[in-house]
């Protein structure tokens, strides 16, 4: 008995057999699904991971004999912590490679293929997932069209195998944007506050809790206020919390800045939107902040100039002078988008390749035929009070019972430039398939509203002459006096600019400004919502195929 024992163990701790080793590792690449993975069909890596290991020969990337490696074991330590980068520990197999490989011995060389093989196809996810996120971002926007070098899996595996700190190698896959830094220190906050879910607990509130108001769930708000760092008065903190039913100016401003965070008017009333926010637990923020991650991922990460981002929940233009750039080094300013449901503004990668100012504006074929062809058949002065012209081709035509008719089916509509213009005083050009751009409006009613979702699709900017200035301050003949110019004149003049600027218009619901303030914005198009349902699906998240 014991003889047989020990011939056992020298079987199953012999050295590997080279051969059968490459075999298994073959076998378990070729196989149709990975046997044991949370997510087994490994399609979506699968070619990769096999020209890594024809690149080596068929030899193991993270096994030296029968034991994983130093690498392979911080590997694991970084999968079984991916929750702090916004990602599913549970999604990369961590433990369940782990137990594997402590019985590798007892599987021999198909074990140490198939471990091997199993930890490859786990950190190749993991490291697209922090390169470029998880879900192709064309299946859900057609319209976002980003250049990204193809993902260079085999020399990614490489260089983690080998590495001696292999975390290195994962941080260097990241985005640099500070947003995306900032972020995820907030994740890792919002995910202690998310343990203990007592915290949310307030009793019944009334239909509308006004200011100086008796509320016997003022401790519990207080504690809550405290929490989302909303309450910052230490003398309020520290008010003794028993028999204290105030709704106190202290905590009435703590409320008014939850209430500027979160998109509502900051009126410090507590009535149903409000409501509403406070029930919503800090496992949804965790969710929230996570899918802005994933957005960011998908960002290219060198840039010809310095990009400017449009944040379209937020309401918000930020024009960078770097990827990095402090909040107090970049020209920001509100912004009104596309009404909801109707005119979504589309999330784009564009350039930006121009500026006109004082300019016309040819009426989509949407808006002629819906808004303004009624509107004339019904008042035949309208159209000379907006300011407005017919043409059919490039000419002008006599506005006729018979032109007005034919808006939209042989006759288009142009504005003429002047202070009712649509477009306002300045237009800022970049090509694209949806001809959404940026532009100044004579309508600044709307940037007074907090909620600022209006537009047919294009993007009204609240300080045109600043980002008009900004965009033109390495043009030596466009001073800051000749843009006021221009913007006060009456001559259409067309600007192109020095040198192309990257435009994203991106969807992030969550965001971390300079003063360490958290905002989570409304899910205005419901963006949210899809990219939440389209990351429970799992991997290999295969998706609708991709336009363009």
């Amino acid at each position: 008995m014991l003889s047989t024992l020990l011939a056992l163990w020298s079987v199953t701790t012999a050295a590997p057999d080279t051969a059968a080793v490459a075999a298994a590792l073959r076998a378990s690449i070729d196989a149709p699904s990975l046997v044991g993975a949370r997510w087994s069909d490994f399609g979506d890596v699968r070619e990769g991971v096999r020209a890594a290991y024809e690149a080596r020969g068929w030899t193991p990337l993270w096994l030296n004999g029968q034991k994983l490696t130093p690498a392979a074991e911080a590997v694991l330590h970084e999968l079984r912590t991916a929750h702090y980068r916004g990602l599913a520990p549970a999604d990369y197999d961590a433990d369940q490679i782990r137990a594997f490989s402590d019985s590798v011995p007892v599987w021999g060389d198909a074990g140490v293929g198939r471990a091997d093989a199993w930890l490859s196809v786990a950190v190749a996810r993991y490291a697209m997932a922090l390169d470029r996120g998880r879900i192709d971002p064309r299946t859900l926007h057609p319209s976002l069209r980003l250049a990204r070098e193809p993902f260079d899996a085999p020399r990614i595996l490489s260089e983690v195998a080998a590495a001696r700190q292999p975390a290195q190698v994962f941080r260097a896959l990241e985005p640099s944007f500070y947003q995306y830094r900032r972020l995820q220190s907030l994740l890792v906050r919002y995910r202690l506050l998310a343990q203990d879910s007592s915290r949310l607990v307030l009793p019944d509130l009334p239909d509308r809790l006004r200011p100086g108001m008796a509320y016997r769930g003022a401790p519990q708000l207080r504690r809550l206020m405290t929490l989302v760092g909303d309450l910052r008065d230490r003398a309020e903190i520290d008010r003794a919390v028993e028999g204290d039913t105030l709704y106190s100016d202290a905590l009435v401003r703590a409320v008014r800045s939850f209430q500027r965070r979160h998109g509502f008017s900051a009126d410090g009333i507590i009535g149903d939107s409000t409501r509403s926010r406070f029930a919503r637990t800090f496992g949804d923020r965790v969710r929230q902040i996570e899918l802005s991650m994933e957005r960011w991922r998908w960002l290219p990460r060198t840039f010809d100039a310095p990009p400017l981002i449009v944040n379209i929940p937020a309401f918000r233009l930020d024009a960078l002078h770097g990827k990095e750039d402090l909040e107090s080094e970049t020209l920001s300013m509100d912004v009104v988008v596309g009404t909801a449901v109707k005119h979504d503004t589309p999330l784009l990668a564009v350039e930006m390749v121009a500026l006109q100012f004082q300019p016309q504006w040819n009426v989509p074929l949407s808006i002629m035929r819906n808004e303004i062809r009624p509107k004339a058949l019904k008042d035949s002065t309208y159209l000379e009070s907006e300011n407005y012209e017919l043409l059919r081709g490039n000419v002008v035509v006599p506005i006729t019972d018979s032109s007005i008719r034919e808006i939209g089916a042989g006759v288009r509509v142009r504005q003429r430039a002047g202070p009712t213009n649509a477009l306002g005083r300045v237009k800022f050009i970049m090509p694209n398939p949806e001809d959404i751009y940026l532009h100044d409006t004579p309508s600044r009613g709307h940037f007074a509203r907090v909620r600022r979702d209006f537009s047919h699709g294009c993007i009204r900017v609240s300080d045109p002459a600043a980002l008009a200035a900004f965009l033109l301050r390495h043009h030596a003949a466009w001073s800051r006096e000749r843009v006021d110019s221009a913007m006060s004149g009456d001559s259409t003049i067309w600007v192109s600019l020095p040198k192309k600027i990257p435009v994203f218009l991106v969807y992030q619901s969550a965001e971390v400004r300079e003063s360490g303030e958290t905002f989570f914005h409304r899910d205005i198009y419901g963006h949210d919502r899809s990219l939440d349902r389209a990351l429970l699906k799992g991997y290999p998240y295969r998706g609708p195929a991709p336009r363009g």
